[in-house]
């Protein structure tokens, strides 16, 4: 029984993460206004990623860097 339950549940799940690879995040979305766009990525990003956007330099590193 508890391998079936296993089973269930890894499916469930496989189902879920195909739904949610199938939708467009709103930031992607130019049809949004900016302000949603910009709460749906600040969102997603982890408190390191947000300290690497508000620190990046553009100055000094190009597209190669």
């Amino acid at each position: 029984m508890k391998r079936f339950r296993f089973k269930v549940t890894g499916v469930l799940i496989l189902f879920q993460t195909v739904l949610a690879q199938g939708q467009k995040p709103l930031y992607k979305d130019p049809k949004q206004p900016v302000e949603t766009r910009v709460k749906d990525l600040l969102s997603r990003m982890t408190p390191g990623g947000e300290v690497l956007a508000v620190f990046h330099d553009s100055r000094r590193s190009g597209p190669c860097s």
